[in-house]
């Protein structure tokens, strides 16, 4: 793969990390470091963690202590770095989800990094993104249940949660990978439309809005499931 990406460049893309700042803190910043740092090795991008601890650091300093921001953190191949931050308000709890008909492929090597190349995220995001809907769920080109545009997905079954693998053609999302440290009773597992149709709960989670449970998941505008 990284012989193919130097003999046949892509376009122009960059990396992207989303943090929720939190009381004056980065949560799951050693997460999001450890993530850029992997994508930058792979795609050959200049990387300098100090130089990116310091200007958050500095984000830090002029924001209100009391508040809760979500930032997004850009750093493109020379190692430049840009930001947006926006104050995170509590939200309307979004509470559905839907299954988008488009598929993704588990061979396309961005879908297991964060950048700026997510276009067909962004295009059903937007198309769903009203009302109470929560995300939109992909499939992968083996019908498995794969992420949702913004989040990671965990069933819980029989009081055992389950996530599909990194395989599937997922990224591995910072709450995720937090999740699976912290929760005993998980495990990594192909998922099907089936299984979480017969789940007892639907979880969606992110490292900025933590954990979504949802209550109705619908599939071509027909409720499939939902969940108590």
């Amino acid at each position: 793969l990284k012989g193919n990406f130097l003999t046949n460049p892509l376009k122009y893309f960059e990396l992207i990390e989303t943090i929720l700042v939190e009381n004056g803190e980065l949560f799951l910043l050693k997460y999001h470091l450890n993530r850029l740092k992997q994508s930058s090795e792979y795609f050959q991008f200049y990387y300098d963690e100090n130089k990116i601890v310091i200007y958050l650091k500095d984000i830090l300093t002029v924001l209100e202590q009391n508040k809760n921001y979500r930032l997004k953190l850009l750093v493109d191949k020379w190692g430049y770095i840009k930001h947006d931050i926006a104050e995170l308000y509590s939200l309307i709890e979004k509470t559905t989800a839907v299954i988008s008909n488009h598929k993704i492929n588990s061979k396309n090597r961005f879908q297991y990094f964060k950048t700026t190349n997510r276009e067909l995220y962004d295009l059903e995001y937007s198309n769903y993104n009203s009302g109470n809907i929560c995300d939109v769920i992909f499939l992968n080109e083996r019908n498995e249940i794969t992420e949702g545009s913004r989040t990671n997905i965990f069933i819980k079954k029989d009081n055992q949660y389950f996530t599909p693998p990194l395989e599937s053609g997922i990224l591995n999302g910072c709450y995720r990978e937090y999740f699976l440290e912290k929760e005993i009773n998980v495990t990594e597992m192909v998922l099907s439309i089936d299984d979480i149709c017969e789940a007892d709960e639907l979880l969606l989670v992110n490292s900025v809005r933590k954990i979504q449970r949802i209550n109705k998941l619908y599939l071509n505008g027909q409720l499939i499931s939902e969940y108590s």
